[in-house]
């Protein structure tokens, strides 16, 4: 809400207590549960749009980076303009020019993308129906904790950055790609989320969309922190091409 003698505006949450100590019963979710149920809720279709698209009605940030979400006929071409080319555009205006890395990066969105994700292959003629994301669920941002003071003591999550959160929807298994890279999330997560939501066909190519889906990140921290991310973004590239980026 907006302050009433300034030009400030305030944020109200209900406060999470990580140190409660309680015998009440809380929903008895798992975190894997929640997230299931996040990413299999009804969807609405987007104002002036006629079917349901990725994108977002507002502009979103992670950390310090501006994510434009305009809606998308498609996930493949979201995914491509929205995140990785525009990663690419901030990346150039906030460090030099990286002639090797925005190689890499166009080599990726439109090569190796279109043949992971590309419409009528990633999950056939159905496609993909997009969901509501989180869009930063990393370790630090779930507890284990008690929500309004109410209620048992239960997993949660939220977003600790002053311009978040990044949500968006989009392909559910795009929020997983985080939750892989920097750990907190055990296999027995991954096996129970999976058994609520099947991963998606072509199920065999699972473990190189979630490398397609990592380098965005990478490239966001790269852009954020430097160090090296370059370096982890690259090589998931080049790994990428060189298994896809051969002629049919």
């Amino acid at each position: 809400g907006k302050l009433a003698n300034s030009d400030g505006h305030f944020l109200l949450t209900e406060f999470l207590d990580v140190n409660a100590h309680t015998t009440e019963v809380g929903s008895g979710l798992s975190f894997a549960q929640k997230l299931a149920l996040l990413h299999s809720a009804p969807t609405s279709i987007p104002e002036g749009c006629n079917q349901l698209m990725p994108g977002f009605h507002i502009t979103t940030y992670t950390g310090r980076a501006r994510q434009g979400n305009t809606f998308r006929r498609s996930w493949a071409k979201f995914y491509t303009d929205n995140r990785l080319r525009a990663i690419s555009r901030l990346i150039e205006e906030a460090h030099d020019t990286d002639d090797e890395l925005r190689g890499w990066i166009k080599k990726a969105a439109s090569v190796v993308l279109p043949k992971l994700l590309g419409n009528g292959h990633l999950g056939g003629k159905r496609g993909v129906k997009p969901a509501f994301v989180h869009g930063d669920p990393w370790s630090g941002n779930k507890a284990h904790g008690r929500l309004g003071g109410n209620g048992g003591v239960e997993d949660v999550a939220f977003d600790i950055y002053p311009k978040q959160p990044c949500s968006c929807y989009a392909h559910s298994e795009y929020e997983l790609r985080l939750m892989r890279m920097f750990g907190g999330f055990s296999a027995g997560f991954f096996s129970e989320y999976h058994r609520l939501i099947p991963k998606m066909e072509p199920t065999h190519e699972y473990e190189d969309k979630m490398k397609l889906y990592q380098i965005y990140h990478w490239l966001n921290n790269w852009l954020l922190f430097r160090g090296g991310y370059r370096d982890d973004a690259m090589g998931c590239m080049q790994g990428l091409y060189a298994k896809y980026g051969k002629e049919d």
